[in-house]
């Protein structure tokens, strides 16, 4: 599942609103892994896409990502 959204990412690059959306809610969260922030934005995207709360769900969006991508 994920490979497919990095082959997303590597062809259309950053999303200037995902990233701000991305911004908005999950502020300082490791921004030193070399991950590009406008694939963690499209991840971030992706996963809330079905949260009923985005605000609730942050957490486990960390969980997922430090799963998958630490």
């Amino acid at each position: 599942m994920l490979w497919f959204y990095e082959r997303c990412y590597a062809s259309m690059c950053d999303d200037k609103d995902q990233i701000e959306e991305y911004r908005g809610y999950v502020k300082d969260f490791r921004e030193d892994d070399g991950v590009p922030e406008g694939f963690k934005a499209l991840l971030f995207n992706r996963f809330m896409k079905t949260a009923y709360s985005v605000v609730d769900e942050i957490p486990a969006f960390k969980s997922f990502y430090e799963k998958y991508y630490r």
